[in-house]
């Protein structure tokens, strides 16, 4: 694997997927700011990811991805500095 390449589903933390047991849960919200848990279960595997979103104009984006099952930050997988 290159540097800032995925080789797996970021979404589900895994190569495959049998997707079961929702719950989204609003952890913060801010005019400019948010942060969504998901909660799940992947190959019977439980999984919590939360989800930073910021506003950019009218558009919410996805700033970061933040497993809590286990340590993984998209930002840091990719190198990304952090937003300021």
């Amino acid at each position: 694997m290159h540097n800032n390449q995925i080789d797996f589903d970021i979404f589900v933390d895994g190569q495959d997927c049998k997707f079961a047991d929702l719950v989204i849960e609003p952890q913060l919200a801010t005019a400019d700011t948010a942060i969504v848990r998901a909660r799940f279960r992947n190959l019977d595997k439980p999984r919590t990811v939360d989800f930073d979103f910021h506003r950019s104009g009218a558009t919410w984006m996805i700033g970061d991805m933040r497993y809590k099952h286990r340590p993984f930050s998209l930002r840091t997988y990719l190198k990304l500095k952090p937003r300021s």
